[in-house]
């Protein structure tokens, strides 16, 4: 196999395994998924082997994403999903700016089309634009 061909093999690869995750995601997530008390950092939280797990694949995610951005994919959904995945201090801070400022409402419209042909229930979004 020569170079463009393996590279054309990752590239599937990586939208396969893009669109797999956030057929996952969309499926699994609760409906409060976004809501603020889902946000709330928790201090030390110990060891979990299901947290590392989960954190390990964020972080597998993020630099698959990263590297979709420049390869065939859906770069940018693959790193915003391994992103909400990961533990990171600030996470809370991020997502209630990114709520405040109204980034996930056009995002989660969409995937609530898709949750309900999947006959799940819409995600809800917590009111944050009275919050200083």
């Amino acid at each position: 196999m020569n170079t463009v061909q393996v590279g054309f093999l990752v590239s599937i690869a990586m939208v396969v395994l893009s669109l797999g995750t956030m057929v996952t995601f969309v499926y699994t997530a609760s409906a409060d998924f976004f809501c603020e008390h889902v946000f709330k950092e928790t201090g030390n939280p110990g060891v979990n082997p299901l947290r590392i797990v989960k954190n390990l694949l964020g972080w597998c995610l993020v630099v698959a994403g990263i590297a979709m951005l420049v390869l065939p994919g859906q770069g940018l959904l693959t790193l915003l999903v391994g992103v909400g995945l990961c533990d990171f201090p600030g996470k809370s801070a991020c997502n209630h700016w990114l709520l405040k400022k109204g980034y996930y409402h056009r995002a989660v419209h969409w995937l609530n089309r898709i949750r309900i042909k999947l006959d799940k229930p819409d995600f809800v979004l917590p009111d944050v634009h009275g919050d200083q």
